[in-house]
């Protein structure tokens, strides 16, 4: 996926966000991600539309790792919108066990 200079910027303004604050930073910003085999994986919300996301959890030691990014796009109630969990969250979960197994090394 390519991004637009403006989605750039806003995906780095949210980052920022999440550097400075941490797992302080909470909705409208940030959201919970439900369905995930790991409890602490959230959601970073990019772009005004809502449609820019990043998946992301943060590690005992409280460093944040991004898992995955992507466009939800597709209008909210249609099917697109949710099936975007389904396919990214068990790519996000396999991601972060990689993550978590390289870190106990």
């Amino acid at each position: 996926m390519s991004l637009t200079e403006k989605q750039r910027d806003a995906m780095e303004d949210r980052i920022d966000l999440l550097r400075i604050h941490g797992p302080a930073l909470t909705r409208p910003i940030v959201g919970q991600i439900t369905n995930s085999r790991h409890k602490n994986m959230k959601e970073l919300r990019c772009t005004s539309n809502g449609h820019l996301r990043a998946l992301f959890m943060f590690m005992p030691n409280q460093d944040g790792v991004l898992l995955f990014a992507g466009s939800k796009s597709g209008e909210r109630g249609d099917p697109k919108w949710n099936d975007w969990y389904r396919y990214v969250i068990p790519i996000a979960d396999d991601i972060a066990d990689r993550e978590i197994m390289k870190r106990r090394k």
